[in-house]
């Protein structure tokens, strides 16, 4: 080491430098999160370095934590991820030949992958590799599924420094991937959900649950359900539900807005405030769910108020916070968001959710996509004392479970044991 002096922070040492990867198109619920590790990090024994897509906007979010940002070409969402001739030939006629043959199939697919990576991921890996060496990182966190890193393991090979997988989706290892997790030292689950999805491809992986985490300052200051309502154009006495993220059809707006017209034939007070912009892959979507709105006769007691910075705080306002996505949900930030808030939340019974919300205790728990069912949740929140408690509960989760402070002590902790160093 230059200078005699040894890595990890504290007297006559240098940090750790850490360089992260996440070459997502837009910020999106990995960034926030990594957000949320950067703001808490020990500068002290960790110097972050983050590698971003050349297409993420989200770069000054970073900047503004004081943490250096170095912008790596990578595909961008919408994209084709082959040359027109080999698009043409797997979306044309060949294509569905080969999809009706299914001994031909696999070496079809395989065939794919082999020109995904030769076409996308060795350059990626490439530029990922030369920031690796450029920024002097001793280790490299992936802050994806393995499917989206392909790049940031083979660069982290290639360059002989320890790798980190942060994983966050509940997608299934694909052949390709279960090759390459054995250059993973460890991996980290954002939830039971997403561990017991990636064990299932049958691949032991030496890694650990860390869940997600909100900032408790981000709700204030709080927004009385008064404002709430005059912002929105709510009637005076109005009780508000709420849905809050990316406008996605699996997210379950659509039966939130079924639900809520149930609601309304028992409690006409009801209305609804969904917040949250559209998905470049469905930019129609936010115009299908105001159609459905005032087929359903909801057109005046729905709002739609698009992206929100002040989200959170919008929450602090709301009667409920509803959460009703329709497939499993690796986490769901939204209920912890909804915990933090003191609102009570109401949550699909999927995926990560119930490791979260215990039902009748800090929330409420209905089926995926059961109409009926959400709307006797809400109306349950309406009209059941018990649903004070359940807010109170919930925000006591959030404390006990779900702070930033928590998050980061649990991951310094991992990087001190990846980097050989444990717990001195």
């Amino acid at each position: 080491m230059a200078g005699g002096l040894s890595r990890g922070g504290g007297a006559g040492r240098r940090p750790w430098r850490i360089l992260f990867v996440d070459l997502a198109p837009s910020p999106g619920g990995s960034v926030m999160s990594l957000l949320h590790l950067l703001g808490g990090l020990d500068r002290d024994r960790f110097a972050p370095v983050v590698a971003l897509s050349v297409h993420n906007p989200g770069v000054t979010l970073f900047e503004r934590l004081g943490v250096e940002v170095i912008q790596i070409q990578g595909h961008r969402q919408g994209t084709p991820e082959f040359a027109p001739p080999v698009q043409r030939l797997r979306t044309g006629r060949v294509g569905q030949w080969v999809q009706g043959r299914r001994p031909l199939l696999r070496v079809w697919r395989a065939g794919g992958m082999a020109l995904r990576l030769v076409a996308r991921v060795l350059p990626e890996a490439w530029r990922i590799a030369r920031a690796v060496r450029a920024t002097g990182a001793d280790l490299v966190h992936l802050n994806n599924i393995v499917s989206l890193n392909r790049a940031g393991i083979l660069a982290a090979r290639w360059t002989g420094r320890p790798c980190l997988c942060h994983i966050r989706g509940l997608n299934p290892l694909e052949a390709v991937d279960r090759w390459l997790v054995r250059w993973v030292d460890y991996f980290i689950f954002i939830s039971e959900a997403v561990r017991r999805s990636q064990e299932a491809a049958g691949v032991p992986l030496a890694g650990e649950v860390v869940y997600n985490a909100v900032d408790l300052r981000a709700f204030q200051p709080p927004v009385s359900p008064e404002a709430l309502r005059r912002e929105f154009g709510f009637p005076p006495g109005a009780r508000v539900f709420g849905m809050v993220g990316r406008l996605e059809p699996w997210k379950g707006h659509r039966v939130f807005l079924e639900a809520l017209a149930r609601l309304r034939e028992r409690h006409p007070e009801a209305c609804g405030l969904i917040v949250g912009e559209a998905e470049t892959n469905s930019p129609g979507y936010p115009g299908e769910l105001r159609a459905l709105a005032d087929v359903l006769g909801l057109g005046d007691v729905v709002a739609f108020a698009g992206y929100r910075p002040d989200a959170l705080r919008l929450m602090t306002g709301m009667d409920a916070v509803v959460h009703c996505s329709t497939e499993p949900e690796p986490f769901g930030r939204v209920i912890i968001e909804g915990m933090a808030a003191g609102r009570p939340v109401i949550g699909s019974a999927a995926g990560a959710v119930p490791e979260i919300i215990q039902d009748g205790v800090n929330g409420l728990l209905t089926p995926p996509g059961d109409v009926d069912a959400l709307a006797w949740a809400m109306a349950r929140v309406l009209e059941d004392p018990a649903a004070l408690r359940w807010a109170e509960a919930g925000r006591q989760t959030v404390l006990e479970r779900f702070t930033v402070e928590r998050h980061v002590a649990a991951i310094q902790r991992i990087y001190e044991q990846v980097l050989g160093r444990g717990n001195s």
